[in-house]
C-alpha cells in the first residue's frame, strides 16, 4: 500500500487531541476539539464507513457520532461542523494507516498514542 498524503490534511494537526482520560474502554476514544471555532466540544466517533467510487480513485467516507460535551450547542446536521469533523477523521485514519506502513517497514518511531491506534483499529469497516 503506498504512503498516503498527509499534507492535504495537515489543516487538522492542532484542530483535535485524544481524550484518553474520558475513554470508558466500551466503544472509541472521545475526540477533544481544539480549534477556536468548536474548542472544547468533544465528540465519540461511532458507525465509520468507507466505500469506494467504482472504477475512481476515490471513496466516500460515512461516519456518526454522539456528543460527550457540547458547550457550543451545535447540532449534528450542522454541515459545516461535519465536514470538519469528517476532515479530523481522514487526519486520523491516514496518520494509522501510515505509521502502520512505518511499523511493517521496521521504522518504530510512532507518534500517535495508543488510544488513536485504538480509535483507528476497533471503530472502522473500511470494505
Amino acid at each position: 500500500m503506498p504512503k498516503i498524503d498527509l499534507e492535504e490534511f495537515s489543516q487538522y494537526n492542532d484542530t483535535y487531541e485524544i481524550a484518553d482520560h474520558l475513554d470508558d474502554g466500551k466503544s472509541t476514544v472521545p475526540i477533544k476539539l481544539t480549534d477556536k471555532r468548536y474548542n472544547g466540544t468533544i465528540i465519540r466517533y461511532n458507525t465509520i464507513s468507507v466505500k469506494e467510487i467504482d472504477k475512481k480513485d476515490e471513496a466516500t467516507l460515512k461516519f456518526d457520532f454522539d456528543f460527550v460535551e457540547n458547550p457550543h450547542k451545535l447540532t449534528e446536521n450542522n454541515i459545516h461542523f461535519n465536514n470538519h469533523l469528517g476532515g479530523i477523521l481522514v487526519h486520523i485514519i491516514i496518520t494509522a494507516l501510515n505509521e502502520k506502513e512505518e511499523n511493517e517497514t521496521g521504522n518504530t518511531d510512532t507518534e500517535s498514542s495508543h488510544s488513536q491506534r485504538e480509535l483507528f483499529e476497533e471503530s472502522s469497516s473500511i470494505s
